[in-house]
C-alpha cells in the first residue's frame, strides 16, 4: 500500500469516526445523555395500576417502597384487598422518561398468609426521579408492616399491629388497637390514638399522639431533634420517666407520686405503677398531658 492509499484509508477512517460521533451526539440530544445521566426532570411519563386479591387466610400486609406516598385505608366486610396507584418517572426527555417507566415495576406477591407489595427500580437513578404512589384498602383486622424510604405514610384505623420504618417523610396514623412500632429518620409523627404497646424512635421532627397502654404494657419512645407531645389518660397506671438533654419538660393533668425532678428529667408513679412510660429526647421539649 503506497502513501496515497494509506492517506486515503486514514481519511476514510477519520470520516467514519466523526460520523459515528455526530450520530451519537444526535441520539443524546433526543434521548438524554449517552451515559444515562440526565440534567433536569421536565418531562413526565406515568402509568396507573389496579389489582384485587382475595382475602383467603391472609392476615398480614407487607409493603417495601422507595419514593412516593403510601395511603392505607381499612374497612370491614371486604372480600378482597385492593391495591392501586401510579408509577411515575421524570427525566430530561419524553423518550427517556417513557423508556425508564418500563424499568419501574410494582410486584405484588399473594401468599396464603401475606400480601407482599414491592417497588423495584434501577439502583442508580442518574438524575431521574422514580415515584410509585400506593393506595391500599384492606381489612382493619390485618397486621401492617411498612418499610419506606421517601414519602409520607398515612393509615386509618387498625385493630391489629402496625410496624413502620420510614427514612424521610411524615407518619399519620388513625386509631391503632394493637401494638405500634416505628422508626422515623426525618419527619413528623401524628397519631390519633394507640390502644397498645408503643416502641418508637425518631431522629428529626416532632411527635404528637395519644397512647393508652395495656395494664402492664409500655410506651417507650425517643427523639433526637424535635418537640414531643404525648397525651395519656389521667387514669394511667405506669412508672413514668421523661428525660432530655436540651429543652424543658412539662406535665399537666396527671397525678404523679414519688416524684423525682431535675432540670433534665422527671420520674414518678402514675396510679399503681403497673406499666412503663419512658420518653427521651436530646434537643427539644417534652410535654405530657393527662386527659
Amino acid at each position: 500500500m503506497d502513501i496515497r492509499e494509506k492517506s486515503a484509508l486514514i481519511i476514510h477512517i477519520m470520516i467514519v469516526v466523526v460520523v459515528a460521533f455526530l450520530a451519537m451526539m444526535m441520539i443524546s440530544c433526543d434521548d438524554g445523555d449517552i451515559f444515562g445521566d440526565v440534567d433536569n426532570n421536565e418531562y413526565v411519563a406515568s402509568s396507573t395500576f389496579s389489582e384485587r386479591y382475595p382475602l383467603s387466610e391472609k392476615t398480614v400486609l407487607k409493603v417495601e417502597a422507595i419514593n412516593g406516598v403510601i395511603d392505607i385505608i381499612t374497612s370491614e366486610n371486604l372480600d378482597s384487598v385492593h391495591v392501586w396507584g401510579e408509577r411515575i418517572v421524570k427525566s430530561d426527555s419524553q423518550n427517556d422518561a417513557e423508556e425508564h417507566l418500563e424499568l419501574l415495576e410494582v410486584h405484588i406477591y399473594d401468599t396464603p398468609d401475606i400480601l407482599f407489595v414491592n417497588t423495584e427500580q434501577p439502583e442508580q437513578s442518574d438524575g431521574r426521579v422514580y415515584i410509585v404512589n400506593y393506595h391500599i384498602e384492606l381489612p382493619k383486622s390485618w397486621d401492617a408492616e411498612i418499610t419506606h424510604i421517601n414519602g409520607n405514610v398515612s393509615m386509618t384505623a387498625f385493630d391489629s399491629n402496625v410496624d413502620i420504618v420510614l427514612t424521610n417523610g411524615n407518619i399519620n396514623l388513625g386509631v391503632v388497637r394493637g401494638d405500634l412500632t416505628y422508626s422515623l429518620g426525618n419527619g413528623n409523627i401524628d397519631i390519633d390514638h394507640v390502644y397498645g404497646n408503643v416502641n418508637g424512635s425518631q431522629t428529626n421532627g416532632t411527635f404528637g399522639g395519644s397512647v393508652i397502654i395495656p395494664l402492664t404494657g409500655h410506651c417507650l419512645i425517643g427523639n433526637v431533634n424535635g418537640n414531643m407531645n404525648l397525651s395519656i389518660p389521667e387514669t394511667s397506671s405506669a412508672m413514668l420517666m421523661a428525660s432530655l438533654t436540651n429543652g424543658s419538660i412539662s406535665l399537666s393533668g396527671l397525678d404523679l407520686s414519688d416524684q423525682t425532678i431535675s432540670s433534665s428529667s422527671v420520674s414518678g408513679k402514675l396510679g399503681n405503677g403497673n406499666g412503663d412510660i419512658t420518653i427521651t429526647n436530646v434537643n427539644g421539649d417534652i410535654n405530657i398531658d393527662g386527659y
